[in-house]
C-alpha cells in the first residue's frame, strides 16, 4: 500500500534521501514546495544534524512541513512539540544516537522505522489540523484567480481526530505494522 508512511520509509531504505529528506520530500505538496527544493533544504539535517548528536532527521522533516503549511511560528512550535512527544512515547528517544544504540549498543528503532513513525504523526496531524488550512489557502487563491474553478468550497472533511489531542489510538489507526 503506497502510503505516504510507506513512501517515506521506502525513500530513507534504499538510501536516496536521508530522513529529514525522505519525510520533506514525501510531503513537498503539502508544505508547498517542488521535490528539487525539498531534498536542497533538508540535505544538512540527516543523521541527527550530521552528526547524530541531534534531534532525529526524521522529527525534523515533520518540523519543516509543519512550518511550510502553517506560516505561524507559535502554532508549529506547538504541535512539534505534540510530534516529539507522540515519538518520544512510541520510540523511547527523539535523538538519533540514542535510536540508533550509538555508545548503548540497543537500538530503539532503526531510521527507516522512525522516518515511517514521524511520516504517521506528520499524516495524522496534517488530517486533523493542517488539511483545513491548506484547503482554505486553496480556496481563497481561487477566489483571487476568477478562470481557476476550486473544489475546496465543496469539499467537506470528516474527521474524528481531536484537534489538540492526537492519542497512541488514532496513530495505531494509521499504522500498518
Amino acid at each position: 500500500m503506497n502510503t505516504r508512511k510507506n513512501i517515506a520509509a521506502e525513500k530513507k531504505r534504499c538510501g536516496s534521501h536521508n530522513c529529514a529528506q525522505a519525510i520533506l520530500h514525501t510531503y513537498a505538496d503539502i508544505a508547498g514546495i517542488d521535490e528539487d527544493t525539498a531534498m536542497n533544504i533538508a540535505n544538512s539535517f540527516g543523521a541527527g544534524m550530521g552528526n547524530m548528536e541531534g534531534t532525529c532527521g526524521g522529527l525534523v522533516g515533520a518540523g519543516m512541513v509543519l512550518g511550510m503549511v502553517n506560516k505561524d511560528k507559535a502554532k508549529s512550535m506547538k504541535q512539534m512539540r505534540e510530534i516529539m512527544t507522540k515519538f518520544q512515547e512510541r520510540n523511547g528517544a527523539t535523538q538519533c544516537k540514542l535510536l540508533k544504540g550509538v555508545g548503548t549498543k540497543v537500538v530503539l528503532r532503526e531510521c527507516p522505522y522512525c522516518v515511517a513513525d514521524a511520516a504517521i504523526v506528520t499524516t495524522v496531524l496534517y488530517r486533523a489540523t493542517l488539511a483545513p488550512i491548506a484547503e482554505l489557502r486553496k480556496f481563497t487563491a481561487s477566489l483571487l484567480t476568477p478562470t481557476t474553478k476550486s473544489n475546496a468550497a465543496s469539499t467537506t472533511r470528516n474527521t474524528t481526530i481531536p484537534r489538540n489531542n492526537i492519542s497512541i489510538f488514532y496513530l495505531q489507526q494509521y499504522d500498518e505494522n
